[in-house]
């Protein structure tokens, strides 16, 4: 888990506000993608969540 902190706050240092909030969309149409949402995806969302202060909606019920 520590590598994946690490990584979202080189994100927050490279990426402008602007493009983080992009980020959100993105991410939860890389979850659903294959159509089955694991619980693993959703712990790092959430986490992606809390790092770069942005909102991913992910339907659940994939």
């Amino acid at each position: 888990m520590n590598y994946i902190i690490d990584v979202l706050n080189r994100i927050k240092t490279l990426l402008s506000t602007e493009q983080i909030q992009i980020l959100g969309p993105k991410i939860a149409e890389l979850i659903e993608a294959d159509g089955i949402v694991m619980t693993a995806e959703m712990e790092i969302a959430k986490l992606v969540e809390s790092q770069l202060g942005i909102s991913i909606s992910v339907n659940e019920e994939l």
